[in-house]
């Protein structure tokens, strides 16, 4: 993965290294997934236990912010507009407490402008050090991204948790908070950005934590999920006059559950629910869908993860990241060895409605404890990105969704998947190439391609596609993947590039372009080809041209050349001269992958 410094996170050994090597059969197993991202890692300091997307200006891309729960501040990365974020903060501002632990964010004075809440842990020192309260921070939006100093509500012990729901009869978001004690705050807001606070209470010596709010039977009132005793989800469903019903347990289950999220991976605009959970006996980790069928009725299913994943996040996200119209659920998780602790995102695809594949693992980095998981479209291409908190490492991360018809599949088990080029096939230069990999059960940090043992493309991540221009002759790929626990996997591919036939010259007098066909999709760089025939003058010079563009030229009746082009629609237009000073020209417009 790439900082977004520029600096690199991993270091890999070199491929003669003493590693353990995999050979993997090319087409062994079956791809099961297409999705593809481009990673970047972020400095956020102090603890980064939580994540939270919004759109700070309300129009734009969404920015980010992140907890210190190693500090009583919190990190905002503000979008420069392409989806791009700063190697650090883009500002960080005081809470309350000494440390924070959550964050959400709402127009909680009806100003049009996003405002932040932080949940925050105080403390208990002996004396003569002062105590410092547990708290709620509100901080209002100033209208230009940056925030007024946190006014600070009391909470009668350390957050888990907070979330914003519309409490009857207000229109404007209140507050609910979590501390794993038998009762759930609620800051009630007076509709001009203060609030009061009220307690919604659980049975008696129960502890309630984890908490999220969505009107979940769909009588247009906001409810409150949470998970009580570490084993039950339940639901606090809100009464017309603003106050709770005691909670209905819609789940329980032998384990620790973590916390519920409510998110909408089902489509159906009714809310669904997400809950880590670890320790189930003889069951793996991970995450458990809840879908909303209605009415207050969800059905449960458990999504694993492998078994050395002892930690699991928080804060499950999901999103359509392969553009299907089926939303893929990402889990942070985490694993340790006595030498080494690192964090990764599960990322589960959804193949059909109610399917679900096993994880593709994204890497996140060493001595990380992935925390927190956000979806969003930062660069407004239509496809939905991701953000992680890292916890322990103090970084964020940015997986940028580069989903493209062009991807190869994922296998659904361990080992490299060679789309392009096939075994045995005849390719023309300039040559594709589209390769994923997937680690089981540590993510791939890195893919490396070799054409007859020099290396010619490589990633850090776990896809690589590109397209090289290479001389007709017999050639091997070798894709060689490593995981982050410096294991080896790779793939053998023998291949052809054939001898480029000439562009054909037309019988009569014009341009004709062999490559790129009019209409045709092609990859970068672009092969160009074209002929011209004078009439009854011989050519004596063409040029080509992409968007308006010199790229290729020549003194004779043909021209050919290779150029970079950006991925989108672009026009060719070739000229070509004859002795007597008359034009021809021709156009193709086509499109890059």
């Amino acid at each position: 993965m790439r900082s977004a410094s520029g600096g690199s996170v991993f270091f890999f050994r070199s491929l003669f290294s003493a590693l353990a090597l995999m050979i993997a059969l090319v087409l062994a197993t079956p791809g099961f997934a297409q999705v593809s991202f481009n990673p970047s890692v972020h400095s956020s300091p102090n603890i980064p236990n939580d994540i939270f997307q919004v759109k700070l200006n309300q129009v734009g891309k969404p920015d980010l912010i992140t907890t210190q729960a190693g500090s009583n501040s919190v990190s905002v990365f503000l979008n420069d507009g392409n989806g791009n974020f700063p190697a650090g903060p883009s500002a960080t501002y005081l809470t309350g407490g000494v440390a924070t632990n959550s964050v959400a964010a709402a127009d909680f004075n009806e100003d049009g402008f996003p405002d932040l809440a932080t949940a925050n842990c105080g403390n208990s020192p002996d004396p003569p050090q002062t105590p410092v309260p547990s708290s709620v921070s509100i901080l209002f939006n100033n209208g230009d991204r940056t925030f007024k100093p946190h006014q600070d509500y009391p909470l009668p012990a350390c957050p888990d948790s907070i979330g914003t729901l519309i409490a009857s009869p207000e229109s404007l978001s209140s507050l609910i908070v979590s501390y794993g004690g038998s009762n759930i705050t609620l800051l009630m807001n007076n509709g001009l950005g203060q609030f009061s606070e009220r307690t919604i209470a659980g049975p008696a010596g129960s502890q309630i934590r984890g908490v999220s709010a969505a009107d979940y039977n769909g009588d247009g009132l906001d409810d409150i999920a949470a998970i009580m005793n570490g084993n039950s989800v339940v639901i606090f469903y809100q009464n017309p006059d603003g106050s709770f019903q005691a909670p209905t347990t819609i789940f329980s289950k032998t384990a620790t559950l973590i916390a519920a999220n409510t998110v909408g991976f089902n489509a159906t605009g009714r809310p669904d629910l997400l809950v880590p959970f670890t320790n189930a006996p003889g069951e793996p980790p991970g995450v458990i869908a809840f879908t909303n069928n209605g009415g207050g009725n969800f059905s449960a299913l458990s999504l694993h993860v492998d078994a050395i994943y002892g930690d699991m996040g928080h804060k499950a996200a999901e999103g359509d990241l392969q553009g299907t119209g089926l939303h893929s659920i990402i889990l942070p998780v985490a694993y340790s060895t006595q030498t080494s602790l690192f964090s990764a995102f599960a990322v589960f695809t959804q193949p059909s409605k109610g399917v679900w594949n096993g994880p593709i693992y994204l890497a996140g980095n060493f001595n990380g404890t992935a925390a927190a998981a956000a979806v969003a479209d930062f660069n407004s291409d239509n496809r939905p990105d991701i953000a992680g908190a890292g916890g322990e490492d103090s970084h964020m991360y940015v997986f940028m969704n580069t989903t493209s018809p062009r991807d190869c599949a994922f296998f659904a088990g361990a080992g490299v998947h060679v789309c392009s080029p096939t075994p045995g096939a005849s390719v023309k230069s300039p040559v594709p190439a589209s390769i994923s990999a997937n680690g089981t059960p540590f993510p791939i940090v890195a893919i490396k391609a070799y054409f007859n043992g020099t290396l010619v493309s490589s990633s850090e991540t776990n896809t690589l596609n590109f397209t090289i221009v290479e001389p007709p002759g017999n050639y091997q790929l070798a894709a060689n993947a490593w995981d982050s626990n410096d294991k080896v996997y790779q793939t053998i591919v023998n291949f052809t590039v054939p001898a480029t036939a000439t562009c054909s010259v037309p019988t009569a007098a014009g341009v004709h372009i062999c490559a790129p066909t009019q209409g045709s999709t092609v990859f970068s760089p672009v092969a160009i080809s074209a002929a011209a025939n004078g009439g009854t003058a011989k050519i004596s010079a063409m040029k080509a041209y992409i968007d308006g563009k010199l790229v290729a030229s020549s003194s004779s009746g043909t021209i050919s050349g290779s150029v970079p082009e950006a991925a989108g629609t672009h026009k060719l237009v070739v000229n070509a001269w004859n002795t007597a000073g008359k034009l021809f020209q021709s156009s193709a417009t086509f499109t890059v992958h």
